[in-house]
This record gives C-alpha cells, structure tokens and sequence, in this order.
C-alpha cells in the first residue's frame, strides 16, 4: 500500500510556515532526518508518529495517509457518479449521491462542495451549513472559489440578499482569474492552445448563459433573435464544427427555437430549427471519444476535469441526440415530422 507519510509532513510543515530546520528542532530530530522523510528515503520510527501527528494536530491515520489512499480513491469514484447526475441536471441523485459519501467520509471537502453545488436550488439552508463550515476550514483554493461562487445563489435562494452580495464581492474579478494571467504569461504554441481552449470557449458559453437570463424579458420573435445571435457568435469563434461545446451550445439553441415557433404557430419552421439540433448532435457524436469536453460538463469545469478515455462510456453526451429528441417526445408534431423528414 502506498503511504503518504513524507508528502504530508511536508503540506503540514509548509502549511505552518515552518522550515525544515524549525521542524527537525521542535521535532527534536536533525535536519537530515526531515529531508529524508520528506523525500521519501526514510520513513520516521513507529514511536514518532504520534509525536508528529500531535504536532501537526491530525491524526495518526491521516499522516501515514493510509486512510487518505482509500479515501481518495474512493471520492474519486463518487464523482465520476456525481458528474453523471451533473450532466442530467438531476439534483435530487446528486446531493443523495454526495450525502451518502460525506456519512462515509465526514470532514471531505470536496464532497461537501458537490452539496453546496448540487442543492443550492432545493436545499439552501444545507449548502449555506455545510458552505461556510468549508471556508472556516479549507485549504484548498479551488474547492474555496467553487463554494464561495455556490453559496451567493444559496443565500440568494434563502432570502439573504446582502449575504449573496458580500460573497459575490469576495470573488476575483475577471482580470485576476486564473485563465486572464495565464494568457498573459504563457508564450508561444502553450499561449495559443490556452486561450483557444480556455478564453474564446468562455466567450461563447458566456453570451450564451447570459442571453438565457435574458430570454424571459423579451417577446418570441425578440427571444429567437438573441438565439440565432448567440449561434452565430458559436459560428464566428470556432469556424467550423469540430469543437464539442460548441455544438452542444447550438443544439440547445435549436431547440429552444423550435419550442418557440411552437408556441406561436410556426410549425415548419420548429420542425427546421429540430433538425438543425439533431444534425448538430450528430456531427457532435462522430468526434472521436476522449475530445478534451471540460466546457460541456455543467459546472465540472472548475477542477479541469477533462475526459480522456475511449470508449461509448467515455462521453457524457454520447446520446446527445436521443436527449433531444426525447425532449420533444410528448409532442405528436414532431414525432410525426421528424420521423419522415431526419
């Protein structure tokens, strides 16, 4: 079994700020001995271990990491589950598949972040609870930004306005997130992956995101103007079709188009606007599996999680098509029309 003893007094003692000069002398040990462990030449006398966790303020388990093993393992799984429920917007599964991992590991804060994720909507007392327990005592900046970013729309949903407010204002501007600065700083063929993969990406899914907030305010012919607009933004910032997100982003639009020339008469142009979603879905499916598709997966995006395996089971949105269609499946127009005409 791998044991992270070295790694972990190495995070504890920089997490203290301590050198390892400091820690060999309140260790009582010599400097020597702290290198090797930290390397991993040596591991520290079983007598020590104590003494160690003591000084650190964990427990026994947790230095040796024999327990951190399974458990990172363990929550590894558990999120491949969480971001299935994810891709399903199915909210319910999510936080039930979160719970039942945080009774198995009750102080893991990522899993804590999926809850405060997952049931900001139908449970924003939970995710507020467990929320700033995470920012009283996490470590990790990642799952801090994640949770600090969740708890403005669980304060909003549970009626705290100005405690939304004040979370939001916490937040990094634009200019100072990780994506901006790492444009600046990246130079030659690393600068132009990133900004293409992770920038221009942003744009699209932005003005899309933002133009749905906006749809409620507007008319049905106004609604399918901001629609087609946002597509064509998808059309100028990939140029051709070969960038999943992408046509993710433009099915949906389709479909939501064809909703509305439903609801207001259109009939042949709704069937038009599904068939252009299907067809999008379908070039959609014939990219290769293990296309990096951090932008399609709702929310996953913060920890960079990209798809990397081959197989039918790699890709979260293999059946992208049937979803579509199944969207409209209560609709006898449609099953008629596309049947005959896709």
């Amino acid at each position: 079994m791998y044991l992270k003893i070295g790694e972990n007094i190495k995070k504890h003692r920089q997490g203290k700020e301590l050198s390892q000069e400091t820690l060999a002398e309140r260790l009582d040990v010599s400097f020597q001995t702290v290198s090797k462990w930290e390397r991993g030449a040596c591991y520290p006398d079983i007598e020590m271990l104590p003494k160690i966790a003591s000084f650190f303020g964990i427990t026994v388990d947790a230095l040796i990491g024999a327990c951190n093993y399974r458990e990172e393992e363990d929550v590894n799984a558990i999120q491949e589950e969480l971001r299935k429920y994810d891709c399903v917007r199915d909210e319910q599964s999510l936080v039930k598949c979160a719970e039942n991992g945080l009774k198995k590991y009750p102080n893991n804060y990522l899993l804590m972040a999926w809850i405060v994720y997952g049931a900001q909507n139908i449970n924003p007392k939970r995710c507020i609870e467990l929320g700033e327990y995470v920012l009283a005592n996490c470590r990790d900046p990642h799952i801090l930004n994640w949770v600090r970013s969740e708890l403005c729309y669980a304060y909003l949903n549970n009626g705290n306005y100005e405690s939304s407010i004040a979370s939001a204002q916490k937040l990094p501007s634009a200019s100072q997130s990780r994506d901006m600065i790492l444009a600046d700083i990246l130079s030659g063929e690393e600068q132009l992956q990133h900004i293409l993969q992770s920038i221009v990406a942003k744009y699209g899914y932005n003005f899309q995101s933002t133009m749905l907030k906006l749809l409620p305010h507007y008319e049905p012919l106004l609604q399918m103007e901001l629609l087609k607009k946002s597509n064509k933004i998808y059309d100028a910032i990939y140029e051709t079709d070969d960038y999943v997100g992408a046509l993710k982003g433009k099915a949906e639009n389709f479909t939501r188009l064809a909703r509305i020339c439903l609801s207001i008469g259109l009939n042949e142009d709704a069937v038009n606007y599904m068939n252009d979603a299907l067809k999008c879905a379908e070039k959609h499916d014939s990219i290769p599996y293990g296309t990096k598709s951090s932008a399609i997966l709702c929310g996953c995006d913060r920890y960079d999680y990209t798809i990397q395996l081959s197989g039918k089971l790699a890709h979260p949105y293999g059946k992208l098509k049937e979803q579509i269609v199944s969207s409209f499946e209560d609709d006898e127009f449609f099953k008629n029309s596309l049947n005959t005409k896709y």
